[in-house]
Formats: structure tokens, sequence, C-alpha cells
């Protein structure tokens, strides 16, 4: 047997390294379908940040929903909601530009220009402006 240097009397007796057998190189058998199924949701749900969003997710939405009505009262709870949630979503979106994640979504048909981005909150202070016009002109009567 030949080494890798060609030289016949250079393979020693004593090497680490044993015979290789074919066999490990043979493909596995498939799993069914199901099992590999069940593997993908395992794998997904063992994720420590799905988990994460899941607990957190929920507990924050209603804790959202209690500081809302907490400061704005049941008069205002609809106007002062959209705000605080526009807020949140805002300062998600910059916080994702800032941090250069925005990268990931790149190829999206949806270019975030700082136009569409001043859009979403100039929007929701319209919306609230005559949600207030509504509501003052509502008491007047």
């Amino acid at each position: 047997m030949l080494s890798e240097s060609g030289d016949e009397n250079s393979q020693r007796k004593d090497d680490l390294w044993g015979p290789v057998t074919p066999d490990i190189w043979a493909p596995r058998p498939r799993k069914g379908k199901l099992r590999r199924i069940a593997n993908r949701v395992l794998e997904t749900v063992s994720s420590v940040s799905v988990l994460a969003f899941a607990i957190v997710g929920p507990a924050a939405f209603l804790s959202s929903l209690l500081v809302v009505y907490y400061v704005a009262g049941p008069v205002l709870f609809g106007p002062v909601l959209l705000t605080f949630w526009a807020i949140a979503i805002i300062g998600f979106v910059l916080v994702l530009e800032k941090t250069g994640y925005a990268r990931n979504f790149e190829n999206w048909g949806f270019r975030l220009t700082p136009a569409k981005i001043l859009a979403v909150p100039a929007s929701f202070i319209i919306i609230i402006g005559v949600f207030y016009l509504f509501v003052f002109f509502a008491r007047l009567h």
C-alpha cells in the first residue's frame, strides 16, 4: 500500500489511522414524513427565542392595554392605544434601521424610505386628531 508521498516504505505499522469502512459513507435510510415534520416542529419550538416570544408577546400586549387604560381611562383609550402602538412600531423600525438588521429585509418588495417611515406616524397623528375632533364635538352636544 502506498502512502501519501507515494513511498511504500514510509507506511509505519504504528499509525493512528485505521482502515476506513465504506459503510460510513452510505446514505442513511430516510425517516418517515411524519417523523421529519415532528423533528422540524420540535427543533423550532425548542428554540429559546420562540418560547420567549410565546410568553413575552402576549404578556407585553396585555400589559400595554393595562398601562394605556390606566393612563388614558375609558374615554380616550382608543386614541391613546393607537398612539402607543404607533410609537412602539416606529421605534422598532428605527431600531432595525440603526442596528443594521434592516439589510435582512432589503430583498422584500417594500422599500423603507424616509418618506414612508415618516408617513406612518403622520397618518396616525392625523387619525388621532380627527378622532379628537369627533370626541370634542360630541361632548359639545
